[in-house]
């Protein structure tokens, strides 16, 4: 219907501009109306296989492709769909490995702690030792030190108080004790 008022309101364009001039000449016009109608009448006439086939090609053609972009929007939506179901897998993968490094980062964190503790105890210990064997040698020390001084503060306090008869009666024992022992005991 659409096509038949186009036609008609090109059929009457050259009416309104023959209406400018004041005058309207009727055999003009039915001239302008036979050599249209024979003009596009007969090229559509000649033409109408040709042209069928163009459009029924072209629907068929249009068709094609509106088949072909259903299928690419489908598989489109398919791989949308394939990739959020990845996305989500890899969100709980990446909770998943958040978990497992947080779960080994507590457990060497708790690791570490033990080996603190083990290490601040081996120290402690090994100062202890080490205190204790330094104490010891310090003791040795001491006493190799004032051993000869009490010794020599002894024999001068002892000389001080004996007369020469305390010590003739010693160097009498002395003596008596050196005729007492035996040549075994001397060769040890």
């Amino acid at each position: 219907m659409t096509r038949i008022l186009f036609i008609l309101l090109l059929l009457f364009i050259p009416v309104h501009a023959h209406a400018g001039s004041g005058s309207f000449e009727l055999t003009p016009f039915l001239g302008f109306v036979v050599n249209f109608t024979l003009l596009f009448g007969g090229t559509g006439f000649l033409l109408r296989k040709k042209i069928a086939r163009f459009f029924a090609a072209r629907a068929q053609h249009i068709s094609e492709d509106l088949e072909e972009a259903k299928k690419l929007q489908d598989e489109a939506n398919a791989l949308i769909a394939s990739c959020e179901d990845k996305l989500a897998k890899m969100k709980s993968e990446q909770e998943e490995i958040l978990a497992r490094f947080k779960q080994d980062g507590e457990a060497e964190k708790a690791r570490l702690i033990a080996e603190a503790k083990d290490e601040s105890e081996r120290i402690r210990k090994e100062s202890e030792f080490r205190l204790n064997q330094e104490l010891e040698q310090a003791k040795k020390r001491l006493l190799a030190e004032s051993v000869p001084m009490i010794i020599e503060l002894a024999e001068k306090s002892v000389v001080s108080q004996l007369d020469d008869k305390k010590k003739d009666q010693f160097v009498e024992d002395g003596i008596a004790q050196l005729r007492n022992i035996s040549a075994d005991q001397l060769v040890q």
